[in-house]
């Protein structure tokens, strides 16, 4: 088996950041759907085994790339509006 995890999550942490910038609930909800039935067809034109772990692995990318998306959204909410001080 080869070492191809990083790589398997870095293009789904991609996938998931292009899909949270879109800011469509529609790109959010398919993203890991369509990232099920891609490996559900590689596996069934696969010669060999199917690792789960690799599906794993994307879809916890996904998640992190969304993840991200989201922190950098309320990162910039907050410092856009920063919280007013008043002195006495």
């Amino acid at each position: 088996m080869q070492r191809v995890q990083p790589v398997l999550f870095l293009t789904a942490v991609s996938l998931g950041l292009a899909a949270g910038t879109t800011r469509k609930a529609v790109a959010i909800v398919l993203s890991p759907l369509l990232l099920i039935a891609v490996f559900g067809l590689a596996a069934m034109v696969s010669a060999g085994g199917v690792s789960f772990i690799d599906l794993l692995i994307a879809i916890a990318g996904l998640n992190v790339g969304l993840i991200c998306v989201l922190g950098a959204m309320l990162l910039a909410a907050v410092l856009s509006h920063p919280a007013s001080t008043s002195r006495p």
